[in-house]
């Protein structure tokens, strides 16, 4: 057990000495920048744009040929005199008003593919935060192991020395040996947590999942999220996931120009051609009009028109929920990061430096035989588990911090 946490220390200052730093900026310009999801709408966006491309495009003419006035007794002259073969050209022409409205229509669709992109960008970023805080904090961790097993490791040779002239007792250097063996656990336990964290971070910027690198160890807390104040503009103006509603809603709301575009008439026009067996060549022009006026005729589009603008009004009310919810959890996770941020303040002030002199003072009349060894361990167990506890509130103020800055969507 010594000997594999004397290699696990010796290999992290070796991985220290040789990996590559990478800052939290630099992980998350290689997440945008490499990550295939994110890549993927950019094809989405491509392909809604090419699609828009075609909108203009008229309805193609049809031509139609055969025969006409044919009697099933071709042998009647005064009827085969009337028989004629037949070319007819047909074309519609566009109403301008639904080209238009199909057009913006459909350029409207790759808006809310960038919104979504931005938001799930939103979503990689604030993984990737996650997982770099709980690497920062637990290299912090390791580096407090290394120094109470170090301690430990003093009070034990002390202990052991004291033991031959009857100046200690063998139940406590057990239990400070105990204590030793759970900090190598707890060691180990970390490293593990470090090796998480790289596996998640290498996916996010699409490296080799095993790939080794370093972290920024000057990273410090952003206090300055608490001092603002947010209102459903901010939020509206800066989170994709709200602007996903609004651009829907408009895309929903050019569609409904298309739907009321398709009452408009549509004009057509229509060429025949006959060749009469007689040798006589006549032809045919006719104009054309559809007149979606009737009642029968438009109420397809009217429940069409009906259907969108109950669609828009839902997605409002889903947007002002999306915006109350969002304004929620900002007040509720600055409340939680102002809370983790005062117990700091209280550990770092009071908490640490009087355990830190509870244990100095214990550890100075051990040393000087005018204390016990087991006062002196748990003198050390409480400042090693208030140290330990200043760790947890300094992960969980980082955990509150991303999830602000996911909420307020904050590179």
């Amino acid at each position: 057990m010594k000997n594999a946490i004397s290699v696990l220390i010796f290999s992290l200052c070796i991985i220290k000495s040789d990996a590559q730093i990478i800052s939290l900026d630099s992980v998350l310009i290689a997440v945008e920048n490499n990550h295939p999801l994110l890549e993927s709408y950019q094809y989405k966006i491509q392909a809604a744009d090419a699609m828009a491309e075609g909108a203009r495009s008229w309805m193609p003419p049809r031509i139609e040929a055969g025969v006409d006035m044919i009697p099933y007794n071709f042998g009647m002259t005064e009827h085969s005199q009337l028989a004629a073969g037949v070319v007819a050209v047909e074309q519609d022409f566009p109403n301008f008003k639904l080209l238009d409205a199909k057009e913006n229509y459909l350029r409207s669709m790759s808006a809310i593919d960038l919104a979504m992109s931005g938001m799930e960008k939103n979503d990689l970023f604030s993984m990737a935060k996650e997982a770099y805080y709980m690497r920062f904090v637990s290299e912090k961790t390791i580096a407090l192991i290394i120094e109470q097993m170090e301690i430990l490791k003093s009070i034990i040779q002390i202990s052991e020395a004291h033991l031959a002239y009857g100046q200690s007792d063998l139940q406590s250097i057990y239990k400070a040996k105990a204590n030793l063996a759970s900090l190598e656990a707890a060691l180990i336990d970390e490293q593990s947590s470090i090796n998480q964290a790289n596996v998640v971070l290498n996916y996010l910027m699409s490296r080799e999942l095993n790939s080794a690198f370093e972290i920024d160890t000057s990273l410090e807390l952003n206090k300055s999220l608490l001092s603002d104040f947010y209102t459903a503009e901010n939020l509206s103006s800066s989170r994709s996931s709200i602007q996903v509603f609004d651009k829907s809603i408009s895309t929903l709301k050019l569609n409904q120009d298309v739907a009321r575009a398709q009452t408009r008439p549509v004009f057509g026009i229509r060429l025949e051609h006959y060749t009469m067996f007689d040798q006589t060549n006549n032809f045919s022009l006719m104009g054309m009009m559809t007149i979606p006026i009737g009642r029968w005729s438009k109420a397809e589009f009217r429940a069409e028109d009906k259907s969108i603008g109950l669609n828009v009004q839902a997605l409002e009310l889903q947007k002002q929920n999306a915006v109350n919810e969002a304004l929620q959890n900002v007040s509720l996770n600055q409340i939680r990061f102002q809370a983790e941020v005062n117990a700091m303040e209280k550990y770092q002030n009071e908490v640490l430096p009087a355990y830190r002199k509870y244990f100095e003072v214990n550890y100075l009349a051990y040393q000087q035989n005018t204390g016990m060894l087991i006062e002196t361990i748990f003198a050390f167990n409480d400042w090693q588990m208030a140290q330990m506890e200043y760790l947890d509130h300094l992960m969980l103020a980082f955990q509150y911090q991303a999830a602000l800055e996911q909420e307020l969507q904050i590179r």
